[in-house]
């Protein structure tokens, strides 16, 4: 695991510990919290997917957008 992908899943860890809860949280919202740029984070979650440490999933919430929830393995 790659220091920023380490970063990623340790801060996904602790929220979800932390509040009890799926983590939900939008991708602004991460990098906000954790000063990474757009496109390291979106390698980030697609390697902690691939790699089986995460999964993520995504449904509609009507006319909404969407919402996905980040649970960890």
């Amino acid at each position: 695991m790659t220091e920023n992908e380490q970063k990623v899943y340790d801060y996904i860890h602790d929220t979800i510990t932390e509040s009890g809860n799926d983590f939900s949280m939008t991708n602004k919202d991460i990098r906000d919290v954790i000063d990474m740029n757009d496109r390291t984070l979106y390698r980030s979650l697609s390697s902690l997917e691939r790699d089986g440490h995460i999964s993520r999933e995504t449904c509609s919430i009507g006319n909404f957008g969407k919402q996905r929830i980040i649970k960890i393995k």
